[in-house]
C-alpha cells in the first residue's frame, strides 16, 4: 500500500503504527510516498486517557481529603477532671488541657454546684507552666474565673495533661456533683482562640471517713440496688472475719449497725430489710453502707452506695 507523504502526519497522529518503508515517486503527484504496513489502531486510545485523567483525579481527591481529615481530627480541649471526696471537707479539683496546637494562654468559668465554694489562693499551676501566671476570681452567681497566660509569649509545655488545680470546700450533702466549664480560651502567639471542645468533671462526695479499699471493694455485692423492700448483700470471703457494716443518709447521719460474722470462707448472701438498714419511713433516696474489719495489723474498709426507691 502506498500513500502520500501529507498523509503521513495524519496517520501517525491518528494512532497508526509505521514500519520503515522505500520512499518514491507517487505516479499521480510526483510527491514521495513510504511504504507503510496495515495500519494498526487502537479504538480504545480515548477511552484509555480519559481513564488516566480520572486516576489522576482521585489521587488528587485523595490528597485533599487526608489533609482535610487530618485538620478535622486536631483537637485542643479543656475538661475538668473527675474527683472524689468526703463532705463538709476541702477538695483538690484539677483543670486538663489536651492540644495539637501550641498555646500561651488560658481562660475558663468553672461553675460551682450548689454548696460548694472556692478556696481563695488556692489556685496553682502544673509543671507544664514555664514563665505563666495565674489567677481565680469569683465572678458571681457561684462561679469563678481561671486566668492564666506567659508574659512573654512563652508556649506551654507538652501537649496534653494537667494545667492547674485548685481547692472547693464541700458541702454537707452527699452525692454526685457536676462541675460545668464556660467561656473557654485557649489562646496561641496570634491571639487565637483554638479551642474546640469543653469538658465538664463529675464530683462524687461521701460521708466523712469513709476510704475506699479496692480489694475489699471487689468482694462486697449490693443488689438489687435500687432496691424497695429487700437488700442483699453478697460477701466473698477468704479469711474468717467479723465485718462492722454501718449505714449513712446523704447528709452523714448515723442510721444503723450490725457486726457481721463471718467464720467461714466462700460467698454468701445476706439479707436485709428496708426497716433493718434504714429504720422506719425510710425516705427514698441515697444512701451508703460503710463496711470495715480487722485483718492482722492492719484495719481495711470500704463504702458501697445503695438506692431506695
Amino acid at each position: 500500500m502506498r500513500l502520500h507523504s501529507r498523509y503521513k502526519a495524519f496517520i501517525q497522529t491518528s494512532g497508526c503504527h509505521f514500519e520503515g518503508g522505500t520512499t518514491e515517486k507517487s505516479p499521480e503527484s510526483g510527491g514521495c510516498a513510504c511504504e507503510i504496513s496495515p495500519c494498526s489502531r487502537n479504538d480504545n486510545t480515548g477511552l484509555n486517557k480519559l481513564s488516566l485523567y480520572f486516576k489522576g483525579l482521585q489521587s488528587i481527591l485523595l490528597v485533599v481529603l487526608l489533609a482535610f481529615t487530618s485538620s478535622t481530627s486536631a483537637q485542643n480541649t479543656m475538661q475538668i477532671n473527675n474527683a472524689q471526696g468526703f463532705i463538709n471537707d476541702t477538695l483538690i479539683v484539677s483543670l486538663s488541657i489536651t492540644n495539637d496546637e501550641e498555646f500561651i494562654s488560658l481562660q475558663c468559668d468553672v461553675l460551682l454546684p450548689e454548696g460548694f465554694t472556692y478556696v481563695p489562693g488556692s489556685t496553682i499551676l502544673s509543671p507544664r507552666a514555664v514563665d505563666h501566671v495565674i489567677s481565680a476570681t469569683n465572678t458571681g452567681n457561684n462561679s469563678i474565673r481561671i486566668l492564666s497566660y506567659s508574659l512573654n509569649n512563652t508556649p506551654f509545655l507538652s501537649d496534653s495533661g494537667l494545667i492547674a488545680q485548685f481547692s472547693l470546700s464541700t458541702p454537707s450533702t452527699a452525692g454526685d456533683y457536676m462541675l460545668e466549664l464556660n467561656n473557654g480560651i485557649i489562646g496561641n502567639a496570634a491571639s487565637v482562640n483554638i479551642l474546640d471542645s469543653l469538658i465538664a468533671g463529675e464530683v462524687n462526695l461521701t460521708p466523712i471517713g469513709f476510704s475506699e479499699n479496692k480489694p475489699l471493694q471487689d468482694k462486697i455485692i449490693c443488689f438489687p440496688n435500687p432496691f424497695s423492700e429487700n437488700l442483699c448483700i453478697q460477701f466473698n470471703v477468704d479469711v474468717p472475719k467479723t465485718v462492722n457494716m454501718q449505714v449513712f443518709d446523704v447528709k452523714g447521719r448515723f442510721l444503723s449497725e450490725r457486726n457481721l460474722e463471718l467464720n467461714n470462707t466462700g460467698t454468701f448472701n445476706l439479707n436485709f430489710n428496708k426497716h433493718d438498714l434504714l429504720g422506719n419511713n425510710p425516705a427514698h433516696g441515697t444512701y451508703f453502707i460503710h463496711f470495715g474489719f480487722q485483718q492482722g495489723n492492719q484495719n481495711h474498709s470500704t463504702v458501697k452506695k445503695i438506692h431506695f426507691k
